[in-house]
């Protein structure tokens, strides 16, 4: 296997090196896909180019590429959607905000370079998610071995500091993981996956899909983890999911510790996790 991963930056910049230093052995190519301006209109940090720049140099990244948010026609949305999506997840394709479509192309850009520099697989992740290596390498003999063409894995959640985490673990949403490269099955919006996962995520008429359980590997998300926490929320695709007011979540959080339970901005995840556990920094994260 020649595995490529692609990288999705607008923010959160300041993870970006502990998490591709979890898994550059495990790839033979990683592509940088990032914006300056974001899917809301917002500048990203005046720092973000250079900083690219020296993990170009110190050999962490093989490639970095500007994506330029757009706005889209019908027609665009409507190619952009699965033809064979349900209508329980999609109703009217044209009712989806332009965010998840810019979501779409980036990764779907970042697909594509994976193809051109040689790559028989791909992995897309964003700047707060971490693998442990040896995982990964795990995983990529099994499905070497039974030729996978598409997998899945669960997820761990993190909040302000990598060392808590929110407990119980989520075996509801998935993450997409590695991918066989096929240029006649592009990413698609609401591709049916056997799991629930991030639309913006699948890719078009995949088969011989495979959930890998958490003792083979799973992916930790340091999903509110941040030096600017603002950012994230004024700019994540899924915003309009949050039930607490930004500028209300963001004096919370500023003052929150674990001793406090649970916070969310999410009433799935305000729901559902009901406690906090101190771990250890397995990937040596500093902000």
């Amino acid at each position: 296997m020649k595995l490529g991963i692609a990288y999705n930056v607008f923010d959160g910049e300041e993870l970006l090196e502990f998490s591709i230093k979890s898994i550059r052995k495990n790839a033979k190519y990683i592509v940088i896909i990032y914006q300056k301006i974001s899917n809301f209109g917002e500048k990203c940090n005046s720092e973000l180019e250079t900083l690219l720049e020296d993990l170009k140099k110190k050999k962490l990244v093989d490639e970095i590429v500007l994506y330029t948010p757009k706005t889209f026609s019908d027609r665009d949305k409507l190619l952009l959607v699965s033809q064979n999506r349900t209508k329980e997840e999609v109703k009217n394709p044209l009712n989806i905000p332009d965010q998840f479509f810019n979501e779409l192309l980036k990764r779907e850009l970042g697909r594509t370079k994976c193809y051109l520099a040689g790559c028989s697989h791909f992995l897309l992740m964003d700047t707060d998610e971490f693998y442990l290596s040896s995982q990964v390498q795990n995983s990529i003999q099994i499905i070497e071995q039974n030729d996978y063409e598409s997998t899945t894995c669960y997820q761990r959640y993190y909040f302000k500091k990598p060392i808590w985490e929110l407990l119980p673990y989520d075996d509801l949403n998935c993450v997409p993981f590695i991918h066989k490269i096929d240029n006649g099955k592009p990413l698609r919006i609401a591709s049916p996956y056997p799991v629930l996962t991030d639309p913006t995520r699948r890719m078009e008429n995949c088969s011989q899909s495979f959930h890998f359980t958490r003792d083979v590997v799973e992916m930790h998300h340091m999903s509110f983890v941040r030096k600017n926490m603002k950012s994230k929320i004024t700019n994540v695709s899924n915003k309009a999911n949050f039930d607490l007011d930004p500028q209300e979540f963001l004096k919370k959080f500023e003052k929150w510790e674990p001793s406090q339970g649970v916070l969310h901005p999410h009433p799935y995840f305000q729901k559902y996790f009901k406690s906090i556990n101190i771990v250890e920094n397995i990937f040596d994260i500093e902000i």
